[in-house]
């Protein structure tokens, strides 16, 4: 989530470099499929295409290899990044709260925080409850790395490089609680791995009024 607009931004810092825009389409909440009209692979495809004919910086239009294998969905995917690109513009030197003003609009346009909540169903549902936890406070976390900005920067005027540098910062400093998954838990074990001293409530399944349950062997 947060590396989704940091990665924007850093389009706009680099004046559209596509090292930058690969980092920023490969994030799944803008290559993922959330309006069915995306394919998975559609994002490599426009990254062999632009790979192969030297793209870079200037995403208006593909003129090369017209009959290319790669060019029908590759032009699909430039359509969608470049209305983004053209539609939420940063200048090189704002004030703080401008930049953050931007920002909220980036992920308001996105319908980002829609699209955090299905990832992070995704993972759930695939299994994956910890970072499925990540994912599901990520908003939270984000936006009051935001609020700090705006409380800290205010309408400070500063470089698009130097907003950069402090919210990526900002983010780095975060820190997201995980309950480890075996603390939320009833674990059954034997007796030999119950002889732990940091149990603190134990359950001796088959005993009654003090006798300890029999054992076969």
């Amino acid at each position: 989530y947060a590396q989704f607009v940091l990665d924007y931004l850093n389009i706009y810092r680099n004046n559209g470099r596509l090292q930058n825009v690969l980092s920023f389409v490969k994030n799944y909440l803008f290559s993922g499929d959330f309006d069915g009209q995306t394919a998975e692979d559609d994002v490599y495809k426009f990254e062999n295409y632009c790979l192969k004919y030297n793209v870079s910086y200037r995403y208006d239009n593909f003129s090369l290899g017209l009959d290319d294998y790669y060019y029908p969905c590759a032009n699909k995917f430039r359509k969608k990044f470049n209305s983004l690109y053209k539609s939420i513009v940063l200048p090189k030197s704002a004030r703080a709260v401008e930049y953050v003003e931007i920002i909220r609009n980036l992920i308001q346009e996105q319908n980002l925080v829609n699209k955090n909540e299905i990832l992070t169903q995704r993972q759930a549902n695939a299994g994956n409850a910890t970072q499925a936890n990540v994912t599901s406070q990520s908003v939270e976390k984000f936006e009051q790395v935001l609020v700090q900005a705006e409380t800290i920067m205010g309408n400070r005027f500063v470089t698009l490089e130097e907003f950069v540098k402090a919210l990526t910062a900002s983010v780095a400093s975060v820190k997201i609680s995980v309950i480890p998954q075996h603390n939320d838990c009833v674990v059954f074990a034997n007796m030999a791995k119950a002889r732990k001293h940091d149990i603190k409530f134990l359950a001796l399944l088959g005993a009654n009024n003090g006798v300890m349950p029999i054992v076969k062997k």
